[in-house]
C-alpha cells in the first residue's frame, strides 16, 4: 500500500500525486479524517510546537508523525516516541494534536503496568491501529527495556481479545 486517504482526496506516498476518492473504493493503509491541502503552513500550531519543542525537536515530530503516516505497521526505523516532561508542560496536549492529526480511530491507550504484568487481553486493542498510546508511565518503575526493543523490531506479537481466537 502506498496510498493515504483523506476525506477529500487519496494522496499516493510514493509519487505524491493524488486522486479524488469519488465513488469507486481505494484501498489505503491509514484515513486521516481531514481534507488534504498540500499548502497547509502550520499556523498557531507550527508557532506553539515552535516555542514547546524549538524548532529541531518540531521539525524531529513532524518527521516522526510523517514516517507513522507515510509508513504505518512498517518498522524500518524502528522507533517509540518517548515525551518526557513536568506536570504542566504540554505532554497531553501534544499527544491530543498527535492522536487528532492520525484520527482518534485510528489511536488507541494501553496501559504498561497491564503489559509488563502479562495481562493477556491487553494488547487487543492495538489491533489495526496506527498509534498506539502508553501515557502516564513511572520512568523509575519500568526496568525492562527489551520490552520497547522487541515492540519496534518488527517481530510478530501474540494478541488475544476475550472470547476470540488468538492472533
Amino acid at each position: 500500500y502506498t496510498k493515504v486517504g483523506f476525506k477529500n482526496e487519496v494522496l499516493d506516498t510514493k509519487t505524491y500525486e493524488t486522486t479524488s476518492t469519488g465513488t469507486n473504493p481505494v484501498y489505503t493503509k491509514l484515513t486521516i479524517p481531514y481534507k488534504y491541502n498540500p499548502n497547509a503552513e502550520g499556523g498557531e500550531l507550527k508557532d506553539w510546537l515552535e516555542y514547546e519543542l524549538g524548532e529541531e525537536g518540531m521539525n524531529g515530530l513532524l518527521e516522526y508523525i510523517g514516517y507513522v503516516i507515510v509508513e504505518p505497521g512498517h518498522t524500518k526505523h524502528q522507533w517509540m516516541l518517548f515525551i518526557f516532561g513536568i506536570g504542566g508542560a504540554g505532554k497531553s496536549m501534544l499527544l491530543r494534536f498527535i492522536s487528532r492529526a492520525l484520527g482518534e480511530y485510528n489511536c488507541c491507550t494501553i496501559s504498561l503496568p497491564k503489559i509488563l504484568n502479562n495481562n493477556r487481553f491487553e494488547y487487543s486493542s492495538i489491533i489495526n491501529k496506527t498509534l498506539a498510546r502508553i501515557e502516564e508511565v513511572d520512568g523509575n518503575k519500568v526496568d525492562n527495556f527489551a520490552f520497547f526493543k522487541e515492540h519496534t523490531s518488527g517481530s510478530p506479537l501474540s494478541v488475544e481479545e476475550k472470547n476470540k481466537p488468538q492472533v
